[in-house]
């Protein structure tokens, strides 16, 4: 008597994607232009996303990104992001920058300004690759908002105070003046005299990012400031953890600089991978200065 084993077979799926990179915040990139959002999303799910990301036993990245046909009309292309823990972003600087790099490499456009929707709005990076085929991406961050409301900030305040500035509150015993902060997410940018040691960093992160006091949690940004041209930001991600940048986060910590005015207008950010340049234009608008590259690109199957 023999036993016979009866393996079903599943389709598998083969998914070609570009790795890339700004400042070290680092991205898996996906053409679904011609796919569309609901294969995309019943792809890449929470699980499968966190799989792909994980830097021991998958491609390695703070999050995946796919380039999806606008559901908008004005719009170009849509972005989609899912953190490395496999929850969906609002949007992402560095990430955005990384995409429209991608978008320029694959041919998918000829522009070079495009409209990108994301989950917080119209974003607006600017394209130039030089000669040498690297690439500069400025990009229009939007106006951050200082108003908050319940989706930002749960904490009562003093009656009629609508934004929270260099405001008194204490996490795990260690006491800060936090500034709320949408760059399209949530941020809670935190001045310090001196830079936050890595034990602090690695507690006091993940704290202040779960917080009850931020009902979708939070990115969090820890800011000393060099001088009147020049910040230093150590960042905590929502959803990624310890990030060596973030797009958003450098764009938060340089508008409150200068709201603080602690900064100028233009101002210098160097975060741990590496630095990006800012600027304030009079209408409250943040653009960055992003040069995001490519690490490699290749295929991986999905059963």
């Amino acid at each position: 008597m023999s036993l016979i084993r009866c393996v079903k077979k599943t389709k598998k799926k083969n998914i070609e994607f570009l790795k890339a990179n700004h400042i070290g915040n680092d991205f898996i990139i996906i053409d679904f232009t011609n796919r569309g959002v609901d294969e995309f999303d019943s792809i890449f799910t929470s699980a499968m996303v966190k799989k792909i990301c994980d830097r021991n036993f998958g491609v390695g990245a703070d999050g995946v990104i796919g380039v999806l046909p606008p559901a908008l009309p004005g719009f170009d292309f849509r972005m989609h992001i899912i953190n490395a823990d496999g929850s969906p972003a609002l949007m992402c600087g560095n990430g955005l920058a990384c995409m429209a790099m991608f978008i320029d490499k694959k041919k998918l456009s000829k522009k070079k300004k495009l409209n990108i929707e994301t989950f917080s709005g119209l974003r607006v990076p600017y394209v130039e690759r030089s000669d040498d085929g690297t690439y500069k991406v400025i990009i229009d961050m939007g106006k951050p908002e200082l108003a908050v409301g319940r989706t930002l900030l749960n904490l009562k305040l003093n009656r009629g105070l609508k934004t929270v500035v260099m405001h008194p509150y204490s996490f795990d015993g260690a006491e800060f003046k936090i500034n709320v902060v949408s760059m399209g997410n949530p941020h809670c940018v935190i001045f310090l005299e001196k830079k936050i040691s890595r034990s602090d960093f690695e507690r006091l992160g993940p704290i202040i990012e779960c917080h009850s006091i931020f009902p979708r949690k939070t990115n969090v940004e820890f800011v000393t400031i060099a001088s009147k041209e020049e910040i230093n930001v150590d960042v905590w991600e929502r959803g990624a953890g310890r990030t060596l940048a973030c797009g958003t986060g450098a764009a938060a910590s340089a508008y409150m600089a200068y709201f603080n005015e602690f900064c100028g207008r233009e101002v210098k950010v160097n975060l741990p991978g590496g630095t990006l340049y800012s600027e304030i234009k009079k209408d409250g608008n943040v653009f960055l200065q992003c040069r995001p590259v490519e690490v490699f690109s290749g295929n991986f199957d999905i059963f």
